[in-house]
Parts: structure tokens; C-alpha cells; sequence
């Protein structure tokens, strides 16, 4: 019992032999760590999904007792005796909640979480370089870890080459093209980490004595800061301004003799003392905090996006760039001083405004990295690992007045998120996709790294080159903006999944954020004191304001008796103008709107954006349509008159037209109508489709299609097709989506469809309501594994148990992000097994039965 409460957290009296763990916070993180201790200390081979199909104290006992065979399990071991110690480097040890995740995300979506750097110079020894390039991987043990299944290890130190390509004999224009072209395949390649490939150098010998260092770095095993001290290891080693037996090299050869700190690697050490009692106690603690607060965390900004799954090139990313020079640098560093103000919350706020006017709502949440090195001492200040965690940050400027309390406001969130930081991120959002039986991310990310000073030193500068480039990448990550102190001055780099955001809209909050500082560093203290808004130019406004003919007759149709002269906007909040993309409420300026319809006015000020000077506003009326809308970058309008036609999904607008086109593109349909309906009580994306007359569009066919097409988070969840000679293409569109489900889906049929399974359909249904402790009385082909509380750690165990009863089905974590329900995993196993998937699901079945 003692083991189990220290490593939990938990105070084992309140909880019952046959209590379900995972009702007292238990995670799959915790279920893997604590298995792992129980190997460690009782030398038995045990299975994660065991433990975590019966997330019971009694049950876990039986486990262990049965690994044990004869031996008794003794009770009244201290909990330090099952605290892991990781005294061997060779030992494979579980990877942290953040490596974690980005080695999920990985397997899930294709896009290492890695960092890609170029440095510039002149007259390379290359000889040299190499021999610092291997004491450096000697002196990191980190730079040689192996990570895969969830687990990392160092298997050993080898003889590591230097990646050299010569270009000497190319012409200048000739090894442009060259560099041009490896910097875009290193930019986006995924490092081999399952083969201890973590780390990259490589080497391009350029004319006239030049050249370029490649650096590549996985940040599952070396997060930024320790970037920058392995940067500073291999500067001083390619210099030799010290001995060598100064800087404590350790010898090549078998990991074993390897050693940094008396015989252990010290990350494994940091990862060790996270498992301390008192360290747990503390993520208790603040777990508890969190819970509490999980109704007030925001959703995520609801930007002018293009929805994950109709992205094409979604694994590039592109950077943007600016330098402040050091005298911006200084002279922000004294207003920030002067006015009592810390200079990264004053830029975090800049940026969060910036979000604010294109993300048509507010509040909504940041991503905050931070990075806890490891507590150990003067050693301990130069480990290389993976220390980073983040904050969610709630951003609400509903109450402030001006920028300095939009600034005060935030310093304050900070300060609450600092006292409950022991519970990372990490575990918050997995609560919070528990809590709205949905995933949720946190894809908009703010890095400061302010606080170590210089990027990059004057020594690393002279002795390995000038940075030239430097792009990141992560999986969930939309944007990513961050802040740094570079050569005196101040860089702000943007690094942006390329066709995540609508065209023009990246470029565009850049250019604000850019300018934002600017007019900060322009007009200083009179800036913090005024309000704060986004305004359109007068160009803009005249041209919104000149719509087509064409336009003004679609709006006659649907409001008709009112003049055909309407000046359109399209507004969130207090009637401030949406940026380009941006979708928010429809406002007209029309008395007679206002008579015919009754609809609420807001009264225009002086100080509204619209250029008073120019425009028509002979009426100081806006009427609130209720319809929603946005401007594209030609100022071209767009409303949505259904309800149905636009819905959010997992912090995107889906739009049912563009949903609808790529639908369309399926072969075989010569049409399609999709919207959003609420069907029995749940949210469901429906599609009626009108084939053609060839064609035999059957379900099986169609989810296929899905499948190969979108993320599963766009698939619909209803699909019905119609032959040609029951509607035609023009009728389609006509349907009213909600009477034709109405009349064609009954609840009645809704139960009798849940019920009816199959025996794979049913095994594969516990077996999922198991991993996520989910009730088993309510079968439903359309259970979803992420939509009932499921993340990347409780795939892994649901994973194992499918692949344990299913032998040879070859289900792997992608396929649960594909296929996500019952019905769709079912028929995985089917097909891979046809011939004994029925045969195994009936025993199963069975064995349960029996057992219950």
C-alpha cells in the first residue's frame, strides 16, 4: 500500500481494495511509471495494459502475485525502497510527460518536435571539428539516447562522423541553389531517435573559404536551452582553449564505462526525482487546483484557420523574421524598468492583443513554455535533456481599459500559473479532453527566452559562425512565436505551419505584432495608457464598403423590403472591425432593416474605426443581422445563413462549403450536402450524397475515402446516399438537412443501431470502455476513443490489448488517431483477420461474460 501512495500521490486510506484508480486521478502516465517501478523492483516482466484493464488495488496485487508465482509481496517496505533509481546508463528508463508527447505526436501526425539551426562562417578545420564533435557526444550522454516505445536508453557511444559535403569547386549562384535545397530538407526532416539519432552536425565547404554547419536537434531528448549549452560545449572543444582533461571528457566505448556523475546520467537523475514523494505530492496537490479550475480554461484562439485536414503541405512550416537593434532593445529594457513592467509580459501581451483581433472572440488560451532545469547543483547546471513543460494562459481583455492593465492583467495569471505549476500542461489538457469528450491542444505558442540572456554567445559566434537560420517545428503546433535577446538587440521569430492559416493572415498578424512594438517603442508611457483596438486603414473600409451588385440582390432576397444600398461590417465585440478572414457578426446600416426586423441597434462613436470623412453615414445605425460573416483579402463578403453551414470543431471553423468541395472530389459522387446537426442529444456532422449513376458508393467506400482524405476530426459521422433517380443535383442542395434526418434517423433506430454489434464490434467495444473507464452498458458502434476522454498514453494501452487477444491485427498508434471508433476499428480487424477476427471476439466476449 505504501509503495503505491507514494508513487500515486494519493492517501491509500480513502480508497477501496476494488475502487477504480482512475476515478482518484489516476492517468496512464502514472500506470506506466508505476508499472515500471514494480519491475524494477520485484525483477518481473510486466504489462501496461494489465494494469491499466484493472486499475484496481486489489487487482494489481493479483498481477504482481502472479508475476511472483511463489514469492510473497513484502507490505511493509518503506515507499523509498520503490522510488526508481537509475544508477546504470545503459538502463532503459520511461520518457517524461512532455517527451512523451512529443514522441506521440511523432507516431500520430508525422512532425518531429525538432529544432534546425545554420551557422555562417569562415575557415573551418574540419579535422578539428570532428574530434570536438565526438568528445561532445562523449561529454552529452543525451546526444546518444534511443527513444521508442514510449521508453529512452543509451545502447553506446560510438565513433560519430562528421556529416561533410565539399562545394568548394561550385560556383557562388551553383552553392546557393545547393544550400537552398538541403536547408529545406533538413528544415522538415524527422531525426531517427529510435536509433539513437538525436542529434545532427553536418558540415558544407562553400567558395572562397566559406562555410555553413548544419544543426538538427530533436527536442524530445534536447530542448532548447540545452541546445544552447551543447553550442557552447562544442565551441570551447573546437577552440582547445582548455585542457582536456579540464572539461572531464568521458572515455568512447561501451555506455557502461561512460561517466558524468558518478556512473549515472544525470537527466535520468531529473526524471528520478520526479518520482520523490514529496515532488509528488506537490503534482497532487496542484492536480487537485486544476481540477477545480477546469470549467475556467478558455478555448483555444479561434483563428482565421484553414481546418486541420484540408491543409495541404501540413507537415511544412515557414518562418518569419525581424531584428530590433540594440538600441530598441535598450530603450524597451528602460521603459519597462521605468513603468515597473517586465519586458517579456509587456511583448507576451503585444502578442496576445494581436491574437485577440484575429481570433473573433475572447478569452481564449496560450501555450507558455517554460523549461525547470535540473536541481543538481554545479553539475547539474550544464545537463542536457528534455526539462520543458507549459502553462495554458487564460487571455481575457474583456476588463481592460488600456495596454498597461491588459499587461498588469496577464502579470497576474502568470503569477496564480506559477504556484500550481507542478501539474504540467500536459496533464491539463488531458483532464480537459476527458472533461469535453474531445482533443484538445493548445496549437498557439508564445517562447520567451529572454531570461538566459544572448541567444548565442560572442565565443560560439567566433568559433562556429554567424546564425543564418533557425526554424522549429512541433506536432500541434500552428504557430509558435518567440522572443530573443540576439547580438545586443532584440529577434522576434514566427514559425508557422505553412497552410494552417487562411492566405495573407500569418503575414499579416506578423506585420501588427511588428508594429505594435514599434509604436510601443515610438510612444512609450502614452502608449500603455491608451485604449486598446484594431483599426482597418481607410483604403480597406472604402473598399468592404463598394460591394457587387450582385451581392446587394442575394441580400434583398433574404431580408427583403429594405434598400438594396446597405454599407456592410462585419464586427466582434463593440462593434471593431474584423481583420481579413476573420469570421464575426454581420451588421447593415439600414433604417429600414432596423424597422422590418426589429433587430437590436448599437449606437457608431467617434472613435470607431470606419473613416467617418468617406463614407456614407448619414445614419449612425448598425443593425445586427445575427448572421455570421467575413471579409476574404479581396474584401470580397461572406455570410452564412444556415446555422448549420459553419460549426467549430476542436478550436477551428469548419465550413460546411469547403468541406463540401473536398467531399465532392470522392470518385463516384456528382454531389454532396453537408451541415451540423444535433441528433439525439449529440453533435453530428452529416452528409447526403447523389452518386453517380455507375457508380455504388456503399459506406465501406466512402469511410475509406474519409480515411485517406481528411483527419478523422472531419469525417462525417453520418453518411447516406441518394440515387440519381431519388433527387437530382439541384434538389440536393435544397434539403433541409434537419427535417430529412428527422424523418430518416427516428431515436428509435438511433438505440437499435448501438445495440446491434457484431461479436468484433462488441470486444472491441469493452476493450475500449476498459482502457478509458468508461461504463460498458451502453454499446455504441460509434464510440469514439478521443471523443470519451481518450489521449496518446491510454492509446498505447489500447493498442496493446488489441494487438494481445488480436494477434497479427498490426493495429499501431497512427491507427488510433485514424480510425478513433468501434465501428472503424472493428472493421481493421476484420479484414486483417478474416478468418479468425469472429472466432477470437466470441471467446473474449465469452471470458468476460463469465468472469462478470
Amino acid at each position: 500500500m505504501k509503495q503505491l501512495e507514494a508513487v500515486l500521490a494519493v492517501d491509500i486510506e480513502q480508497i477501496e481494495a476494488d475502487d477504480n484508480l482512475i476515478a482518484h486521478g489516476l492517468d496512464s502516465l502514472a500506470i506506466m511509471q508505476i508499472v515500471d517501478v514494480f519491475e524494477k523492483k520485484y525483477k518481473k516482466p510486466l504489462q501496461y495494459v494489465d494494469f491499466a484493464m484493472s486499475p484496481t488495488l486489489q487487482d494489481w496485487q493479483a498481477l504482481i502475485q502472479t508475476a511472483l508465482q511463489t514469492d510473497q509481496i513484502d507490505q511493509t517496505d518503506t515507499a523509498s525502497t520503490v522510488i526508481a533509481t537509475w544508477t546504470c546508463p545503459s538502463e532503459t528508463v520511461p520518457l517524461s510527460a512532455m517527451q512523451y508527447a512529443s514522441w506521440a505526436g511523432r507516431q500520430s501526425e508525422g512532425i518531429a518536435a525538432h529544432l534546425y539551426l545554420e551557422l555562417k562562417g569562415q575557415h573551418i578545420d574540419v579535422a578539428q571539428l570532428q574530434r570536438a564533435y565526438q568528445l561532445l557526444r562523449q561529454r552529452h550522454p543525451m546526444l546518444n539516447v534511443a527513444i521508442a516505445n514510449a521508453q529512452q536508453h543509451i545502447p553506446s557511444i560510438q565513433q560519430s562522423t562528421l556529416q561533410v559535403e565539399d562545394w568548394r569547386d561550385q560556383s557562388t549562384a551553383q552553392s546557393c541553389v545547393l544550400l537552398s535545397k538541403k536547408r529545406q530538407r533538413l528544415s522538415h526532416q524527422q531525426l531517427a531517435v529510435a536509433a539513437a539519432q538525436v542529434f545532427e552536425l553536418q558540415l558544407s565547404l562553400l567558395p572562397e573559404q566559406q562555410y555553413v554547419l548544419h544543426i538538427d536537434s530533436d527536442m524530445t531528448a534536447i530542448d532548447p536551452p540545452s541546445l544552447r549549452i551543447v553550442l557552447e560545449d562544442l565551441a570551447m572543444l573546437y577552440r582547445q582553449q582548455q585542457q582536456i582533461e579540464d572539461l572531464d571528457p568521458m572515455p568512447t566505448g561501451d555506455v557502461a564505462s561512460v561517466d558524468q556523475a558518478a556512473g549515472r546520467v544525470l537527466y535520468f537523475d531529473y526524471l528520478q526525482q520526479q518520482q520523490q514523494p514529496e515532488f509528488l505530492q506537490a503534482v497532487s496537490q496542484d492536480q487537485q487546483w486544476w481540477r477545480e479550475h477546469l470549467h475556467e480554461i478558455t478555448a483555444v484562439p479561434r483563428l482565421p484557420y484553414l481546418v486541420d485536414g484540408l491543409r495541404h503541405d501540413a507537415r511544412q512550416f515557414d518562418r518569419l523574421v525581424h531584428q530590433f537593434d540594440p538600441a530598441d532593445r535598450v530603450k524597451l529594457q528602460q521603459l519597462c524598468t521605468a513603468q515597473q513592467l517586465d519586458v517579456e509580459t509587456v511583448l507576451l501581451t503585444l502578442f496576445a492583443k494581436t491574437i485577440a483581433f484575429w481570433s473573433g472572440c475572447q478569452p481564449f488560451r496560450l501555450n507558455l513554455p517554460r523549461f525547470k532545469h535540473f536541481d543538481g547543483g554545479v553539475s547539474g547546471a550544464r545537463v542536457v535533456g528534455d526539462f520543458s513543460q507549459f502553462d495554458l494562459l487564460r487571455v481575457d481583455f474583456s476588463q481592460s481599459a488600456s495596454l498597461a492593465e491588459a499587461i498588469q492583467t496577464l502579470a497576474q495569471t502568470r503569477q496564480i500559473l506559477a504556484q500550481h505549476d507542478a501539474y504540467t500542461g500536459i496533464d491539463v489538457l488531458r483532464d480537459l479532453s476527458k472533461h469535453h469528450q474531445q482533443q484538445e491542444s493548445a496549437p498557439i505558442v508564445f517562447s520567451s527566452m529572454l531570461d538566459i540572456g544572448e541567444l548565442f554567445s560572442t565565443s560560439v559566434q567566433q568559433s562556429l559562425g554567424q546564425p543564418i537560420w533557425c526554424i522549429s517545428q512541433g506536432p500541434k503546433v500552428d504557430l509558435d512565436a518567440q522572443v530573443a535577446y540576439y547580438n545586443q538587440g532584440l529577434v522576434v521569430n514566427w514559425d508557422i505551419r505553412r497552410q494552417a492559416f487562411l492566405p495573407k493572415v500569418a503575414a499579416a498578424m506578423f506585420d501588427h505584432y511588428i508594429a505594435s512594438i514599434q509604436k510601443l517603442l515610438r510612444d512609450g508611457v502614452a502608449m500603455l495608457e491608451q485604449a486598446w483596438s484594431f483599426r482597418l486603414d481607410s483604403t480597406q473600409m472604402m473598399a468592404r464598403a463598394q460591394q457587387s451588385p450582385a451581392l446587394l440582390q442575394l441580400w434583398a432576397e433574404k431580408m427583403p423590403n429594405t434598400a438594396t444600398t446597405q454599407q456592410f461590417r462585419v464586427c466582434q465585440g463593440a462593434l471593431m472591425d474584423c481583420p481579413d478572414w476573420v469570421i464575426g457578426r454581420l451588421y447593415v446600416k439600414s433604417i429600414a432593416a432596423l424597422q422590418q426586423h426589429g433587430a437590436a441597434s448599437l449606437e457608431v462613436t467617434q472613435t470607431d474605426s470606419i473613416d467617418q470623412s468617406q463614407l456614407d453615414l448619414s445614419t449612425r445605425t448598425w443593425v445586427d443581422t445575427g448572421y455570421q460573416a467575413y471579409f476574404d483579402d479581396q474584401s470580397t463578403l461572406h455570410i452564412y445563413f444556415e446555422p448549420s453551414s459553419l460549426w467549430q470543431k476542436n478550436g477551428y471553423w469548419v465550413d460546411a462549403q469547403l468541406l463540401q468541395s473536398a467531399l465532392e472530389n470522392i470518385a463516384g459522387v456528382r454531389a454532396a450536402r453537408v451541415g451540423q446537426l444535433s441528433l439525439a442529444g449529440q453533435q453530428h456532422c452529416v452528409a447526403l450524397f447523389c452518386c453517380d449513376a455507375t457508380a455504388q458508393l456503399s459506406l465501406a467506400y466512402l469511410q475509406e475515402a474519409y480515411r485517406q482524405r481528411f483527419a478523422t476530426s472531419l469525417w462525417p459521422t453520418r453518411s447516406y446516399v441518394l440515387e440519381p433517380d431519388q433527387v437530382s443535383v439541384a434538389e440536393l442542395q435544397q434539403i433541409d438537412l434537419t427535417a430529412w434526418c428527422s424523418s430518416h434517423l427516428a431515436l428509435e433506430q438511433l438505440a437499435q443501431q448501438a445495440v446491434r454489434m457484431s461479436p468484433v464490434q462488441h470486444a472491441v467495444f469493452l476493450l475500449m470502455a476498459h482502457v478509458l473507464g468508461q461504463p460498458v452498458n451502453k454499446p455504441d458502434l460509434n464510440f469514439d476513443f478521443f471523443d470519451q476522454g481518450g489521449d496518446s498514453l491510454l492509446a498505447i494501452h489500447f493498442v496493446a490489448a488489441l494487438n494481445q487477444y488480436f494477434k497479427n491485427c498490426q493495429i499501431n498508434i497512427i491507427d488510433v488517431f485514424q480510425l478513433r471508433t468501434v465501428q472503424r476499428f472493428a472493421a481493421h480487424i476484420e479484414e486483417k483477420l478474416p478468418q479468425r477476427a469472429e472466432h477470437i471476439a466470441k471467446i473474449f466476449c465469452s471470458m468476460l461474460e463469465h468472469a462478470s
